[in-house]
């Protein structure tokens, strides 16, 4: 075994072209303290300042870069050969060192023992089977790792990049120039109908597993935190609500509803959801999961709704689609205590409200399945 070293000096020298969409943006959040509090506990301090009570967002940048190897499983995009992740990735070292720390399992994350820093190497085994894919063709490559093919984490952190690049290089050449990547596993239904809703259909792509080094790869930086930005917002929701007049969906809507986990595929289920939803149903709600819906169809149910409860999981994405002043009460369990779900129902000036169970397991933990009283929901239904 081996180490792969990088060094940062040279890799002004594998830039082509590039562009920035904004500055650094902060937004003022208030709110109940022990709800702020979550909110710090959860967030990475580069994103959520705690003594100012401000989420932090940060610009992206798309960069042309002349050759880029990227690794599939891994949150860093590692574009550059002598650049592990840095301004390819985040959009700062710092921002990357202080994600890196936060979800080290997610990263190439490599930390000096006493200091914390991260290191100047990763493993060279990572690079066993590289493919080549050098051909003078514009590149984009989607790494759908084992979160991007997550709602949540697509909606917000892919389909934002993919707008940067659509925007760099121009609808037409992503139509007919440009050559999709998909690395990881094949796109899912609501990431082909995010596809169409950018590109106009969804691009051929070519699937991939392994390691890859290509040259003319067309990279965009996440927009650090879109949930949080206002403005991408807008534009997110825009996207889809746009489209929704013009689409053969069903056009049943509900002003009350349940949302279950359905087949959720890392716990966190509601033990006492049966009792839950025989007190919903006789107050008028209707129960539904996001299975199998088209993001439209989705889109639809929560922008017609009044009031939505529901298993904190990722089919709140669908809050960008309330209308302001929707109620959600959105149920949490001891082992994954979330404060991202506020900041996006915050900035939609939604009537969010946070109701916190009990574990059903002897030691709790991110997947712990949990217990809440039917009682507790009783004040806001």
């Amino acid at each position: 075994m081996g180490f792969f070293a990088y060094n940062k000096q040279k890799d002004h020298q594998n830039f082509i072209d590039g562009s920035s969409s904004y500055q650094v943006q902060r937004f003022k959040i208030s709110g109940d303290k022990r709800i702020l509090e979550i909110l710090g506990e959860s967030q990475p301090s580069s994103i959520f300042d705690k003594l100012s009570s401000e989420l932090i967002c940060y610009p992206g940048n798309v960069s042309l870069l002349k050759r880029s190897i990227c690794l599939p499983n891994v949150y860093e995009q590692f574009w550059a050969p002598w650049l592990a992740d840095g301004s390819y990735s985040y959009p700062s070292e710092g921002i990357r060192d202080d994600w890196k720390r936060w979800f080290p399992t997610g990263h190439l994350c490599n930390l000096e023992a006493n200091s914390g820093k991260t290191v100047n190497y990763i493993d060279d085994s990572l690079f066993n089977g590289l493919k080549c894919i050098i051909n003078g063709k514009l590149k984009v490559i989607i790494k759908n790792h084992s979160d991007a093919d997550n709602y949540w984490h697509w909606t917000f952190e892919w389909v934002p990049r993919l707008i940067q690049i659509k925007n760099f290089i121009g609808i037409r050449k992503c139509r007919n120039d440009v050559q999709f990547i998909v690395l990881g596993k094949d796109l899912n239904q609501f990431q082909k109908d995010w596809m169409t809703v950018l590109f106009g259909f969804v691009p051929e792509y070519t699937r991939l597993s392994s390691p890859i080094i290509c040259d003319q790869l067309a990279s965009a930086t996440l927009e650090l935190t879109t949930h949080h930005n206002p403005g991408i917002l807008d534009e997110l929701r825009n996207l889809i609500v746009r489209q929704i007049p013009y689409l053969d969906i069903p056009r049943d809507k509900y002003s009350k509803i349940y949302i279950s986990r359905g087949a959720a595929r890392n716990g966190r289920l509601v033990s006492s959801e049966p009792r839950i939803i025989e007190m919903l149903k006789l107050k008028g709600y209707k129960v539904v999961t996001m299975d199998g819906l088209s993001v439209f169809r989705q889109a639809y149910l929560f922008m017609n709704a009044d009031i939505i409860i529901g298993p904190h999981g990722s089919a709140f994405v669908n809050m960008l689609f309330c209308r302001p002043k929707t109620r959600v009460i959105e149920m949490f369990g001891p082992g994954y205590l979330s404060g991202h779900d506020y900041s996006l129902a915050y900035q939609n000036s939604l009537d969010w409200i946070f109701v916190e169970g009990t574990s059903a397991d002897a030691k709790s933990n991110f997947y712990s399945n949990y217990v809440v009283n039917p009682g507790q929901l009783i004040p806001f239904i």
